[in-house]
Formats: C-alpha cells, sequence, structure tokens
C-alpha cells in the first residue's frame, strides 16, 4: 500500500538541494531527474557520444597523417628493361615499380648528333610492363661496325645520327647499356682484336604522368650507340674510312 502524500509538502532536490514538489520527477531550477537510473542513462549516453566523436576524430587524424605521409614518400618509378631503336623502328620494354599507375607520353633519344622523339601514349599499371613493337629494328643486311679502338668519330657520328639525309650504308642504332645483343657483339669482336664503334653519351628521356597525384616525371637512362654498316657491297667505299 503507497502512502499518500499530503498536498503541498515538497521535498529537497537530489541534485541542487532545492524545495520542489514531492511529487516532481524533474527539478525546475537545476532540471536533474529526481530518478537515479535516468540520471545514470543521460550520463551513459553523453559518454557514448563523447566515444563516438573521439574514435570519429582518431580516424580523421589518422587517415590525414596517412595521407601526408603518402604525399612525403610517394614515389613513381619506371625501369627500362630493354630498348632497340634505329630508322627502321623501335622495341621498348618499359616496368612501372613505383607506387601507381603512370601515363607514359613521350620517349625522346637524347644525343649530339641528333635527338629523336617517340610519341608514347601508353597507360602502364602499378607492378606491370608494357611492349612495345614497332617496324624491324636491326635489319637481318646489317651488321654493327667494329674497328680496333671501337671509338666513335663525330663524323661518322653526324652521318649515321642524320635523321633529314638517311644514309642507307651507315645508321645509328640505340641500345640500353644492359642489351644481351650488345654483348654478344662484343664477344665475338673481342676473339678478332676488334671492338663495335660505339658512344656511350646518348640517353633516354621518358615523360609519364602519375594516375594518382597528376604530376609529370621526366626518367633519364643512359643508352649506347652502335653503327649498323650495311653488307651491300655499293657502300663498301663509305664505309672503310671508319673500320
Amino acid at each position: 500500500m503507497h502512502e499518500s502524500v499530503p498536498e503541498g509538502s515538497t521535498k529537497p532536490c537530489r541534485a541542487c538541494r532545492a524545495e520542489i514538489p514531492d511529487a516532481a520527477t524533474v527539478c525546475r531550477e537545476c532540471k536533474a531527474h529526481q530518478n537515479r537510473w535516468r540520471d545514470t542513462l543521460v550520463f551513459g549516453s553523453s559518454i557514448a557520444g563523447l566515444i563516438a566523436l573521439a574514435v570519429s576524430g582518431a580516424v580523421f587524424t589518422a587517415t590525414t597523417i596517412q595521407r601526408q605521409i603518402d604525399d612525403l614518400t610517394w614515389q613513381e618509378r619506371l625501369s627500362l628493361v630493354s630498348l632497340s631503336v634505329d630508322n627502321a623502328g623501335e622495341s621498348i620494354v618499359l616496368a612501372n615499380t613505383g607506387d601507381g599507375s603512370v601515363f607514359v607520353t613521350r620517349l625522346v633519344i637524347r644525343w649530339y648528333a641528333g635527338s629523336t622523339g617517340i610519341d608514347m601514349q601508353t597507360p602502364i599499371e602499378k607492378q606491370r610492363f608494357v611492349v612495345r613493337n614497332r617496324g624491324t629494328p636491326g635489319s637481318t643486311s646489317d651488321t654493327f661496325l667494329a674497328s680496333r679502338s671501337g671509338r666513335m668519330s663525330r663524323d661518322l657520328a653526324v652521318k649515321a645520327g642524320d635523321r633529314v639525309n638517311v644514309s642507307s650504308c651507315l645508321t645509328a642504332v640505340f641500345l640500353d647499356q644492359q642489351n644481351g645483343a650488345l654483348e654478344q657483339v662484343v664477344r665475338h669482336y673481342a676473339r678478332q682484336g676488334y671492338r663495335p664503334v660505339r658512344d656511350d653519351t646518348p640517353y633516354a628521356e621518358i615523360t609519364a604522368a602519375s594516375a594518382t597525384t597528376g604530376k609529370r616525371e621526366v626518367f633519364k637512362y643512359p643508352l649506347v650507340a652502335v653503327v649498323a654498316a650495311s653488307t651491300d657491297p655499293k657502300c663498301a667505299a663509305e664505309i672503310a674510312p671508319y673500320r
């Protein structure tokens, strides 16, 4: 049996101690609930909200920090696996060893005797490689020019590297420095006391844009220039001075 409460009786608020009606469930002064479980529920909800806010802030901070780390450490890397370029065509193998996909726009071979530009327009995914073949570089009717010294004169370089007045007898061939075909030629001529005529000053300049950052980068790789000499008897007189 519930005891009747005299009309007009009061009680102190359990929070602020202000006098409130005995039947009041919320203090009109401090708004505190007079039932303890309600305050506990409100307090728990507040704590849960604070925890959720803290977790969201931590996730945002971690994401921001990771993005900043990526901006500082992100690298685009292209490896020139192999290259063979002459007037008859090109064979190029590139590998993407960087942190994201790239779009290769152009390859230019720089040489004092003349430059050669190749329009690539080739996407390469991360950790993938691309093979580009055009024409037939390294005609079977030619052989690498060799001499006792192996040195390439400026006159020969200009003649072989001329892309306007192309010689049918002497043609510059550009190779990557680890080219397997070149190594075989070196060993072949070494047995005869000769060396392939070569120049180590040219280099490849490859322009690529990052698919992630949009940044454009230029990569440079050292090359070797050798000379393909035609075996046509009509070319013997033109080639003789350079042997």
